[in-house]
């Protein structure tokens, strides 16, 4: 079993908060490269997308090359981390990757009550057909490159650890 563990889905699956919370129970380091790039740039990622999608990914390769070498960290990933295979492989190689996984009515629940216009790619007439079409195109990449995957729908985030842990053999 890797040092390290990611955790990967698409957005609204809960990805920094599980990571957090995931990081307490197992006494590891918490990474969200989304907040390492906010930081860095000094602008939300909403700011950021408005730049273009391309220089987000950029930051974002940048970011995974600078967290390389760390052990014993959970790191929380953006939705489309899985677009760059590069990013993919690293991550792969440091770590145990979790999937997220969730139904489009799981998503579009979450990030409504989050408020679309935080979501760049979802600030569209009809979020939940832009949820699918996403997940649709994103769903080979997500099964390419995830250790394990974990369904959240209709589950506590204390459940949702507790399934990692016991994936993982902690």
């Amino acid at each position: 079993m890797k040092e390290n563990i990611t955790i990967i889905g698409f957005m609204g699956t809960g990805k920094t908060t599980i990571g957090k919370q995931l990081a307490k129970r197992l006494m590891k380091n918490f990474i969200d490269l989304d907040e390492l790039i906010e930081n860095q740039t000094g602008k939300p990622i909403s700011m950021i997308f408005k730049d273009g999608e391309n220089e987000f990914r950029q930051l974002e390769r940048e970011k995974i090359k600078s967290i390389e070498k760390k052990k014993n960290c959970v790191i929380s990933c953006g939705g489309g981390i899985i677009l760059n295979k590069e990013n993919m492989e690293i991550l792969q190689e440091i770590s145990e990757v979790i999937l997220l996984e969730a139904s489009k009515e799981t998503i579009f629940k979450h990030i409504i009550s989050d408020g679309k216009e935080k979501r760049p790619l979802l600030n569209k007439e009809d979020p939940l057909n832009e949820i699918e079409k996403i997940l649709r195109f994103r769903k080979p990449l997500y099964d390419e490159f995830a250790s394990f995957r974990i369904i959240i729908d209709n589950k506590s985030i204390n459940e949702i650890i507790n399934e990692i842990i016991k994936l993982l053999g902690n």
